[in-house]
């Protein structure tokens, strides 16, 4: 089975002011904006995929470069939609990992 790699495109046509592509508590660069939008929400299967796809590995890694603030801020925007809005990767997690997270809350509260 050949491997495949993808990689995350450079958004253009977009003016950047920041020099920076590590986000700090102190920047407002964030790494998610400086490649495509669409690296973030990958093709139908990971929506109900329990290990990450291939793409979902590349934006995790993109989420990581923020600082656990950042994340978290994202994070829990996303969870505020509730489990059936959950897709892409949002605040360094899968979809099928935030949906976890909302039904472990419920069992929990």
């Amino acid at each position: 089975m050949p491997i495949v790699t993808y990689r995350a495109r450079p958004m253009t046509g977009v003016a950047r002011t920041a020099t920076s592509t590590t986000s700090t508590p102190a920047s407002p660069v964030r790494p998610c904006r400086q490649v495509d939008p669409e690296l973030f929400f990958p093709v139908p299967e990971s929506r109900t995929a329990q290990t990450p796809t291939d793409r979902e590995l590349i934006a995790l890694a993109v989420c990581a470069r923020c600082p656990l603030p950042r994340r978290q801020t994202c994070l829990t925007q996303q969870l505020a939609y509730g489990p059936t809005a959950q897709w892409g990767v949002v605040g360094g997690t899968t979809a099928a990992q935030r949906r976890e997270l909302l039904r472990a809350d419920r069992r929990v509260g």
